[in-house]
């Protein structure tokens, strides 16, 4: 989620700091970078509504880890991995807001956004992780047998199920997408 905002947009970052006629950096006489009002609107709605779509998700995940946390002995790390999912993604999402709304300006660009790289990181494997467990019991779990260890409750399975397979294919769509809009920012050049 936190590359969509890059995948969205990735020529305003070049139009946001390059001037459109001489290439020259757009800054202020204080060294900062200038937005006109509708370019401050855009960039503020834009991560506005992802950083609510991130936490959207994150309630999905920490409703159904907890709602069903006892509720699948096949594979029982799947609740777990839903908490953690959620967890992860909605500190993800409050670290986003502090990094694109440059709040506790006292501390570095650069270490915000490093603390922004580690979550990141840290919520891919988890992802990565997560749907591995999915997947090891998707031929054998049972939605009927409830004293069966090879029982599962079918909407936390299947909401599970869904979460990461639709991650791990955004995921993949959104690199593609930044990888060919590099490409074409280089050729550009």
């Amino acid at each position: 989620m936190v590359v969509l905002f890059c995948v969205l947009d990735p020529h305003s970052y070049h139009a946001r700091f390059y001037s459109a006629t001489d290439n020259a950096p757009r800054q202020s006489s204080a060294g900062r970078q200038r937005f006109t009002p509708s370019e401050r609107q855009k960039y503020y709605c834009k991560h506005l509504s992802l950083i609510g779509t991130t936490q959207l998700i994150a309630l999905f995940c920490l409703l159904f880890g907890t709602i069903f946390f006892s509720d699948c002995a096949a594979q029982p790390r799947i609740p777990i991995y839903l908490l953690t999912m959620g967890i992860l993604l909605y500190l993800t999402a409050v670290c986003w807001g502090v990094v694109a709304f440059k709040l506790f300006s006292q501390c570095g660009h650069a270490t915000r956004e490093a603390i922004l790289f580690c979550l990141t990181l840290v919520d891919l494997i988890c992802l990565g992780t997560g749907t591995i467990w999915t997947i090891s019991v998707v031929n054998s779990v049972s939605f009927t047998a409830h004293n069966s260890p090879l029982f599962c409750s079918r909407t936390l399975y299947i909401g599970s199920y869904i979460f990461s397979i639709s991650s791990t294919f955004l995921i993949f769509v959104l690199f593609c997408v930044f990888m060919c809009s590099v490409d074409r920012t280089a050729a550009r050049q």
